[in-house]
């Protein structure tokens, strides 16, 4: 595979990230009766009209970047160890299941019967979410044994500290615990931190394809 190729692979994660933020950021601020503190992401995929169908389209390109940069995420670190391939496939797991999964199979509205979809929805959102929760875990182990990614490694373990944190408040949340009218907030704080790991990966891997000193070992 070219290095413009394993460039562009590389370049799709922070794509991914910017646009992502970038966009439920615009939509919290111009869809009319929507509270952003209040209300999930995933609401958006039932308002009718344009919005539904523009995140629908999104979340469905959003998963496939990621597939993407997973590969390209995959090919910049060495390989070593049975599982080097977990972190990546997480990365993309998170992409195909919470994004794509939920494009597919759209959330129930608030107090509406349950759907098969929206069961659907639920499942593939927490395995998609459980997947990037634990991403950087699988990839710490990985890129301490790199050098030219080693000095991720306390970023990484501060983000997987940041995921166990968040996750368990948004369960919370989630289940009526605590901060139940603060769920779409805590949910756009755990999303926006996705974003930002996915975007800081995704530069590391771009800077790793443009030294161009790549081993075979890697590249393979």
């Amino acid at each position: 595979m070219s290095n413009k190729t394993n460039l562009c692979l590389g370049l799709s994660g922070m794509l991914a990230a910017i646009v992502n933020t970038s966009l439920i950021i615009l939509l919290d601020t111009v869809t009319p009766g929507y509270n952003s503190i209040q209300q999930y992401v995933s609401e958006f995929g039932i308002i009718p009209g344009m919005t539904s169908v523009i995140v629908s389209v999104w979340w469905i390109c959003f998963g496939l970047l990621l597939v993407l940069f997973a590969i390209g995420l995959n090919r910049s670190i060495s390989k070593s160890g049975r599982a080097y391939w977990l972190g990546p496939l997480l990365i993309a797991l998170y992409g195909l299941l919470d994004s794509i999964g939920s494009s597919i199979f759209p959330m129930d509205p608030a107090g509406a019967s349950e759907t098969f979809s929206g069961i659907i929805h639920t499942l593939v959102s927490f395995l998609g979410i459980t997947a990037i929760i634990i991403s950087p875990l699988a990839i710490g182990l990985r890129i301490k044994k790199d050098p030219d990614w080693k000095a991720l490694l306390p970023f990484t373990w501060l983000t997987q500290i940041f995921f166990g944190v968040i996750y368990l408040i948004c369960l919370g949340a989630f289940s009526g615990l605590l901060l139940t009218g603060y769920i779409g907030l805590l949910q756009r704080i755990f999303i926006y931190g996705a974003d930002l790991w996915i975007a800081v990966l995704s530069y590391h891997t771009v800077k790793m394809m443009k030294k161009q000193v790549v081993s075979p070992a890697r590249m393979g």
